[in-house]
């Protein structure tokens, strides 16, 4: 949201689907972090095309413990019903 809005509301709805598809919180941060560049070029915002990647490494290098747990299969699911 601090570049743009549009960009900020594109990046929630692909966190959601993938959070909605998936249930990690980790992996879909990921993967719209890796997306928002291409979404940022889909858009004509060229000059976020840096600022974006830049990000998206650095919530890569932030949620290494994730990446670890998402291989290993040990990271923990979204939990929707409210059950434990």
């Amino acid at each position: 949201f601090g570049l743009t809005w549009l960009l900020g509301v594109m990046f929630i709805g692909v966190w959601l689907a993938f959070a909605f598809l998936f249930k990690y919180s980790s992996a879909s941060a990921l993967l719209a972090s890796a997306i928002t560049p291409v979404i940022a070029y889909a858009i004509g915002r060229n000059d976020l095309l840096w600022p974006t990647i830049a990000l998206a490494l650095i919530i890569g290098i932030t949620h290494r413990a994730n990446i670890q747990r998402l291989l290993a299969g040990t990271e923990s699911k979204i939990n929707l019903s409210g059950k434990k």
